[in-house]
């Protein structure tokens, strides 16, 4: 019986370890009119040009980290 539960307990924490390996960040933005509806999606290497709530124009190209 100790053998099995240690068996699983081993094989779930090696799943975990090797699931968090394929994880990765975002690499792009998505402009979103409300919660459903997509306008523009903003991959790496695309450029984007907008005016942020304060007025202030801002521009560059995504880039993935």
């Amino acid at each position: 019986m100790n053998k099995t539960i240690a068996f699983f307990l081993t094989m779930a924490l090696l799943v975990s370890a090797v699931s968090t390996g394929f994880t990765q960040g975002s690499d792009m933005v998505v402009l979103k009119k409300g919660a459903d509806k997509t306008l523009k999606t903003y991959v790496a290497g695309s450029q984007i040009h907008f005016i942020n709530i304060a007025g202030y124009e801002v521009e560059g190209s995504i880039k993935k980290n």
